[in-house]
């Protein structure tokens, strides 16, 4: 096994379009759905919004872990869209592994089959025995570790707050372990950030989880969103997207991700993307209002025709939002606004 980079993947793109999006619009329900059990994190990561607490006291982020009962009329309501979500993420914001109820989240997303593909993404130092058995139990597709340093020291310094990478190489052997003695078809992806790593890191890394992993990857930093409060590259100025392969397209005017995802914060808060981390997207909230209604609301249009009409300006989650810039060409909407403007405005627009 080799390390590759994450568009080199064979299973990239299954978070994204397989088709080119624009002529797949507007879609009756939403490809992809991040649902986050909790915006707490064990780490503190300088590349991550979550690892800088004064950040998300400026913006009035707040923190907390997801009621299950809520949780529960997630599912349900995914379950009335016209056709089944493609992929749900159990992750946005935090350490999805701090959820004392993630084991009962991830199987009840299984029993109720509330999409075609049910993810994960861990930074495993949380991901015990126990905690593998679930993963395993729910039948989850693909399990993403994020791997942070390839050395104490390292490890140390990125995430402030966890020195052991020997357990971090332990706990994925443990899951790769009990994959295969179940034969269960759990994909496991682990994944590092190319952030001052050498080149001896990236061959270490790939001997270290050689053998107990799927899949070796290595991710261009991703900017995020609110660019203009904080650099989230920390200065590493990427030419891709984070998956180490798509050109940033500095003019792009249309993103992507409010014409096909959707992410429900712990609160129940509804943004349209994962980098928003920022909570500036926010279009509803499912405590009071189905999640279909959402995806149909008069909050998602005028926000997809807020960028249709290259106004993203005016959102400041958007406006200067560096992840939009590196998504794949297969979603790419610029070529097609002024067709697909029509299809988004409200009905008084159209009167």
């Amino acid at each position: 096994m080799s390390v590759s980079t994450w568009g080199q993947s064979r299973q990239y793109n299954a978070d994204a379009p397989r088709h080119h999006l624009a002529d797949e619009l507007p879609l009756a329900a939403p490809y992809l759905i991040h649902v986050d059990p909790t915006n707490l994190c064990n780490f503190k990561c300088p590349f991550c919004p979550t690892g800088h607490p004064e950040l998300l006291e400026s913006v009035g982020r707040p923190a907390g872990r997801m009621d299950f009962s809520l949780y529960k009329k997630i599912i349900n309501d995914m379950l009335v869209f016209p056709v089944k979500p493609k992929v749900l993420h159990l992750y946005k914001d935090g350490e999805p592994l701090m959820h004392p109820d993630f084991g009962r989240m991830a199987l009840l997303a299984r029993t109720q089959k509330a999409a075609d593909q049910i993810n994960l993404t861990t930074n495993a130092a949380l991901l015990t025995v126990k905690r593998a058995r679930e993963i395993l139990d729910a039948e989850i597709d693909i399990v993403r570790v994020s791997v942070e340093h390839v050395h104490d020291a390292g490890y140390r310094e990125k995430t402030m707050t966890f020195a052991r990478y020997d357990k971090i190489i332990s706990n994925v052997a443990g899951l790769f372990e009990e994959r295969n003695l179940r034969k269960a078809k759990t994909r496991i992806w682990v994944k590092i950030l190319h952030l001052g790593l050498t080149d001896e890191d990236i061959e270490k890394f790939g001997r270290d989880f050689k053998g107990i992993c799927d899949e070796c990857l290595v991710m261009t930093p991703m900017g995020w969103s609110r660019t203009d409060i904080y650099d989230f590259t920390l200065g590493s100025n990427p030419t891709t997207g984070d998956n180490g392969e798509t050109p940033l397209k500095q003019d792009r005017i249309v993103c992507p991700y409010p014409f096909y995802s959707l992410a429900i914060n712990f609160d129940g808060s509804v943004s349209v993307c994962c980098a928003d981390w920022s909570h500036g997207t926010v279009v509803g909230n499912v405590h009071d209002t189905a999640l279909v209604t959402i995806w149909n609301s008069s909050a998602m249009r005028e926000l997809r025709t807020l960028h249709l009409d290259n106004r993203r300006s005016e959102n400041s989650a958007c406006a200067n939002c560096q992840t939009m810039r590196g998504l794949p060409d297969d979603s790419d909407l610029d070529d097609d606004r002024k067709r697909l403007l029509p299809l988004f405005l409200d009905d008084d627009s159209n009167r």
